[in-house]
């Protein structure tokens, strides 16, 4: 058998690697409005990327990206199924015991990024990492309270007391 060209071999090595994700060091927490109601564990809301598809009728809005919960060092926790049973569009609310956690998810314009984020018991921490789900209250001129991208997109309140 001959041996693959050392050029055969370069491209099909650099074909393999994929890019490395935006690494955010701010944590992002829950807003002071944001409840999950009196419970011991919180919440967790990742509006991520969202994909549309074309067809003959007309272009379709697919459901937020899943994207994976993880211990701080990395290691996944879950994968999240990004969409609710009633609503296929509006991304899960997934229940988090109280702590530090890294979100790896896909972001509008930034690609694959990871954030950490505190969740707080009784609490709903939200990532607005697809600029369609951006709330109102997230505004550019929120000044340091808000974590952003590297483009400057606002995606959540800096985490106090983290």
């Amino acid at each position: 058998m001959k041996a693959p060209s050392p050029f055969l071999l370069l491209m099909l090595m650099s074909g393999c690697t994929a890019p490395e994700p935006v690494k955010i060091t701010t944590v992002v927490g829950p807003s002071s409005a944001a409840q999950a109601g009196a419970r011991e564990d919180g919440a967790l809301k990742v509006f991520s990327r969202r994909e549309m598809k074309g067809d003959a009728d007309g272009p379709v809005e697919l459901p937020h990206s899943d994207y994976e919960v993880c211990t701080p060092a990395g290691n996944r926790v879950q994968v999240v199924r990004n969409s609710t049973e009633q609503n296929v569009l509006l991304p899960a609310i997934v229940p988090l015991h109280p702590g530090r956690y890294l979100i790896k998810a896909r972001a509008r314009n930034s690609g694959m990024v990871e954030v950490p984020v505190l969740i707080k018991s009784g609490r709903i921490t939200v990532l607005h990492l697809d600029r369609g789900g951006t709330s109102q209250h997230l505004t550019a001129d929120a000044g340091e309270n808000v974590v952003r991208l590297p483009d400057g997109s606002p995606i959540g309140w800096r985490a106090t007391n983290p």
